[in-house]
């Protein structure tokens, strides 16, 4: 593993995977993610793209540079961070895909230096047409978990044992994935092993601050490399920024 420094800070390190050769795209995940949900694809596409899959701020093996919510951590924030990983990985311009959270970030990378992406890709996003319908009840009922999160005491139940922590974070991987358990089953023991780390499941709260529409999100998912150093080609890197 590498780590870069960025020109105007070294506060807090960013944990960053890389793999393959060619353009740079940088891959962001959303939530419960952390760059792990990003290996099937970048296995895939190494032979084309240098793909870097970055844990966002306040997820996975990434700094939290506040131990509780942190109002500071907006949109345009991560869009900061992800400009300095791309910096100090030598990318003037490169290609990026991001669903959810990631997805946000996105909008704001594409506000404030459109010109330095080659391209973009939005999954699972918010849009100016969605117009009224994020509020309806057939959609509040999937949202639920934004408003509990937000709880001061949530965090602590979920983690009280391994087996809550468990059962809540299985609901997402698997409901999300067409209530198919096949699809996150052989890495939902790495979730789970590192929502548990001490201060991980508080952690991503400080993804996106509760000021912003889709705020509450997301905690803070780990990051257990063990499983990528399987690959032939090892994932390495991390960058520290501010």
């Amino acid at each position: 593993m590498r780590r870069w420094a960025s020109p105007a800070s070294a506060s807090s390190s960013v944990n960053v995977a890389r793999f393959g050769k060619g353009p740079p795209l940088l891959l962001l995940h959303g939530w419960p993610e952390f760059w792990l949900v990003w290996r099937p694809v970048m296995l895939r596409l190494g032979d084309s793209f240098e793909l870097i899959a970055p844990d966002l701020r306040g997820c996975g093996d990434t700094g939290k540079p506040a131990a509780g919510p942190d109002a500071s951590a907006t949109a345009e924030r991560h869009a900061l961070d992800m400009f300095a990983v791309m910096d100090a990985l030598g990318h003037d311009s490169f290609g990026v895909i991001g669903g959810d959270l990631g997805a946000y970030v996105m909008q704001a990378m594409s506000h404030r230096q459109p010109q330095r992406l080659t391209g973009t890709l939005y999954l699972c996003t918010p849009y100016p047409g969605l117009g009224n319908r994020y509020g309806q009840p057939s959609h509040l009922i999937e949202v639920w978990y934004q408003y509990f999160q937000q709880l001061p005491w949530a965090a602590q139940l979920v983690g009280s044992s391994r087996e809550s922590c468990r059962l809540y974070f299985r609901h997402f991987l698997d409901h999300w994935s067409g209530d198919n358990s096949a699809v996150f089953g052989d890495l939902l023991e790495a979730y789970v092993d590192n929502f548990m780390k001490p201060g991980n499941i508080q952690g991503a709260s400080t993804g996106i601050s509760r000021r912003h529409p889709i705020a509450g999100s997301g905690w803070k998912a780990g990051c257990r490399r063990s499983r990528a150093s399987k690959s032939r080609r090892a994932f390495s890197g991390a960058a520290a920024i501010r």
